[in-house]
């Protein structure tokens, strides 16, 4: 009897903890995207703690990259370029809290200089 009823409340806690990561899913902002020539995008999102940036390479050759946010006046930097090949997704969390100036991801391609910008959220 005492082991159903442990099993019982470790049930509701795996529902109430998936409720909870759920919830805090839900409470994202929107996204915004922008193409990378025509073989990838560059996404932001952000939640109170902070912006998410996105990038998915859907073809063409491997590139070596840097993300970066901007917010007002303001710079945050990763920890540095990587590199991404066709079929892969990187992000990178910018744990700088909810700025009310709103920010946006921009990635550079350290190979050849082109950037490019999200839309600010």
């Amino acid at each position: 009897m005492k082991m159903k009823r442990m099993a019982a409340v470790a049930a509701s806690t795996a529902v109430l903890s998936a409720g909870m990561v759920f919830a805090s899913s839900a409470a994202e902002a929107a996204t915004e995207c922008q193409s990378v020539y025509a073989n990838g995008s560059l996404c932001i999102s952000s939640n109170n703690d902070g912006y998410n940036a996105v990038y998915t390479k859907w073809s063409g050759d491997p590139a070596y990259v840097d993300f970066a946010l901007i917010c007002g006046t303001q710079n945050f930097y990763d920890q540095g370029a990587f590199w991404i090949s066709a079929g892969e997704m990187k992000t990178y969390f910018f744990a700088v809290g909810r700025r009310s100036d709103g920010c946006r991801v921009k990635l550079t391609d350290v190979n050849n200089g082109g950037t490019w910008q999200t839309p600010r959220i």
